[in-house]
């Protein structure tokens, strides 16, 4: 449906290579997909997710690197080597840079990652690993051999650290995991001061070797992401995770979960290729949520979703985070392949971790749009109370980017049109721009997220996309109906079209909330009071009986076709 945009009247009776010192943001773990439903998993893909999960975590950098470089002074090692990582299930620390207490809190108490930190100096400098240069940009670079470097690592630390420590389960394929040993280390969190090894903070092996024996040769070291064991089926085939340890701690604690997630949840990144900001495991840049959603989840058995299957009143969703409190409505009712929900989350702030919007006011219902994230998928978005546009770049305008990037300046968004139905954009989903790096260079097309808006002729610099000054939750006192009708509207991924679906906030007591849901919702009959709010499309003419009041918030916009209109019976 093309919708003319124009408000109209309603009339009421009633009221690279090698760069040793930075690294960008994403993972290099690139094995191929794995393709499993969501009813087959319950359990972690090629580790488990449930009960103890023991791991050494060792802390290296080059004997020829002095420099500092975030929390890593100039000679030793950072201060929170000794809280990254609980070392008994009982000593419940509460500090965000600790992975302990991050799937502590996101399996709600189910899966204990606990272990020992180790802190050495590579015995060869940097220089012992480059295997070719090349001569770019005026300036030296290096390939370096991780597999090696890591090996001489473990090695080395073979005589003070017994390895079958951390060799407590065994995956004999995917989902099957079973807590007893087979001469195989279960998990090792490389941590590389600097990114000696690729433009990538972390990657899901220990560089793609051959196994590595240690404990007098009776335990192995897997190198590798995942073994093939033919006619599509995997088998774990790694010992550990490498991470570049190069930027704030919080990206350390972002790198290192989202790499264990692969373990858990599979190789892909399901977060589209537009680079949709979401929480996630799975995320992995910076900018991105590090809190789990309710399809990781559910997905690693930590919770049981219910889904809406009729119309359901006064649902109580209590705090998503920390009771994992959350309902699914299948938007593509009758096709059970596609896996298409809505996910429906309260978001209280209650966790530390919980980071879904970065508005610290924005407390309330998440809506999460997910299709066959399960499957590596690239369509997962949030439907935020902010809407979907049609964004346009306000060039000339172009401000210095306020952290670093991959472009020098920033582009300056608009927003043009609200556009529900055509595949407008969001706040928290990058798009393509053509951006000019420098008046000596040729403009080029990059993906950036919205750091700047200009609304009503001022330019404000803020991350917008994470939340920052923007609504994304719904509310029973603001923004608090989802439907056909509104917007974001409920559609399918592939279509314009949606079902007749409805959710409204109603009220909220304490920490939770009290949802209606409709399944066949007729949003052109208003036959009770019922609130309109942000833009409303309408297809028909809507009808008011003599029963009902009609409230429209202020600023509310109502945008129709050429037959669409207000009708009070």
């Amino acid at each position: 449906m093309n919708y003319i945009y124009k408000l109209i009247p309603v009339f009421l009776l009633c009221p690279s290579i090698l760069v040793a010192q930075t690294a960008p943001d994403y993972c290099g773990t690139n094995d191929g997909p794995e393709n499993h439903s969501l009813t087959i998993q319950g359990d972690g893909e090629f580790i488990t997710s449930h009960g103890t999960l023991n791991v050494l975590v060792v802390f290296v950098r080059f004997p020829d690197d002095n420099g500092a470089s975030n929390h890593w002074p100039a000679s030793g090692f950072p201060s929170l080597t000794s809280s990254f990582i609980d070392s008994t299930t009982t000593q419940n620390s509460t500090n965000y840079v600790n992975i302990t207490n991050y799937f502590d809190q996101m399996s709600l108490g189910q899966f204990n990652v606990i272990g020992d930190v180790v802190t050495t100096t590579a015995t060869n400098s940097s220089d012992y690993y480059i295997t070719d240069s090349s001569f770019v940009d005026n300036k030296w670079e290096y390939t370096y051999d991780r597999y090696n470097a890591t090996k001489d690592v473990l090695i080395s630390l073979d005589n003070d650290v017994v390895f079958s420590k951390y060799d407590n389960w065994t995956n004999s394929e995917s989902f099957q995991n079973s807590n007893s040993s087979d001469g195989i280390v279960d998990m090792i969190f490389m941590v590389w001061k600097g990114s000696w090894f690729g433009g990538w903070r972390g990657e899901a092996s220990l560089g793609y070797g051959s196994d590595i024996l240690v404990d007098n040769d009776s335990t192995t070291i897997k190198t590798r992401y995942r073994t093939s064991l033919g006619s599509g089926k995997y088998k774990s085939g790694g010992s550990g995770v490498t991470i570049h340890d190069n930027s704030g701690s919080g990206t350390l604690l972002n790198s290192v979960k989202h790499e264990l997630g692969h373990y858990l949840l599979g190789s892909g990144h399901p977060y589209g290729s537009f680079q949709n900001r979401i929480a996630s495991m799975m995320q992995w840049g910076e900018p991105s949520g590090r809190s789990t959603n309710a399809e990781e989840r559910e997905r690693l058995g930590w919770i049981s979703v219910p889904e809406i299957t009729q119309n359901s009143s006064n649902i109580e969703l209590d705090d998503f985070i920390t009771t994992g409190d959350a309902y699914k409505y299948d938007i593509t009712p009758g096709n059970g392949s596609d896996y298409e929900y809505l996910y429906f989350e309260n978001h209280q702030k209650l966790s530390i971790y919980d980071d879904a919007t970065r508005n610290s006011s924005d407390k309330g219902l998440i809506v999460l749009h997910d299709k066959a994230s399960n499957k590596t998928s690239e369509f997962v978005r949030y439907l935020l109370t902010d809407g979907d546009w049609d964004f346009e770049n306000v060039y000339p305008y172009a401000i210095e980017h306020p952290s670093p990037s991959n472009a020098s300046i920033l582009p300056v968004w608009e927003k043009v049109n609200p556009d529900p139905s055509n595949f407008g954009d969001n706040m928290s989903r990058r798009r393509y721009v053509f951006i000019q790096n420098s008046p000596n260079t040729n403009d080029t097309t990059i993906r950036q997220f919205v750091y700047a808006l200009k609304e009503d002729g001022n330019i404000t610099v803020e991350p917008f996309f994470q939340g920052v000054n923007i609504t994304s939750t719904f509310n029973p006192d603001k923004y608090s109906t989802l439907s056909k009708i509104t917007n974001p509207k409920t559609r399918e991924f592939n279509s314009s079209n949606g079902p007749d679906f409805y959710m409204n906030v109603v009220s909220q007591t304490g920490n939770k909330l009290y949802v209606d849901f409709e399944v066949n919702h007729d949003p052109y009959t208003i036959n009770e009071n019922t609130d309109w709010d942000r833009q409303i499309f309408l297809d028909n003419s809507a009808s008011i009986s003599n029963s009902a009041v009609l409230t429209l918030a202020p600023e509310t916009g109502i945008y129709s076709n050429t037959t669409g209109g207000i009708v009070v019976v």
